[in-house]
């Protein structure tokens, strides 16, 4: 699905580029929104709140840090490399999430409370 999600928003992300005058025009969020599954590959991480932020936080500063090859691959032509780094961003983001995951499993913790739990009666019940 992001791979299909990722083919459609490159001509997508051209056509902003030339509209824009830009090559990777900062008003162009679709490359994030094509991203951030991967984050949490395919339910690999826990669905909580402390997960979610987690998630966006640190796929933000893979995607400002840009390690390679993420930064050889945003000077790919307009929206190619405007996908292209990001989705390499969410797999870094993936990989540090599920390292966390795994230490923390190692030492015994919990998950905290699922959404649907804040949602339906914890939070806001």
């Amino acid at each position: 699905m992001t791979a299909l999600a990722a083919l459609i928003a490159i001509p997508i992300c051209t056509r902003a580029c030339r509209l824009l005058g830009s090559k990777d025009p900062g008003e162009v969020v679709l490359d994030e929104i094509v991203a951030v599954p991967i984050v949490f590959w395919c339910g690999a991480l826990p669905m909580t709140l402390p997960w979610l932020a987690a998630g966006f936080i640190v796929f933000r500063i893979m995607d400002v840090l840009k390690p390679p090859p993420a930064r050889q691959l945003e000077h790919m032509a307009e929206g190619t490399g405007i996908v292209a780094d990001d989705l390499v961003a969410g797999l870094y983001a993936a990989i540090v999430l599920w390292a966390i995951q795994l230490a923390l499993a190692q030492w015994g913790s919990q998950p905290i409370a699922d959404v649907g739990d804040l949602l339906s009666g914890g939070l806001f019940g």
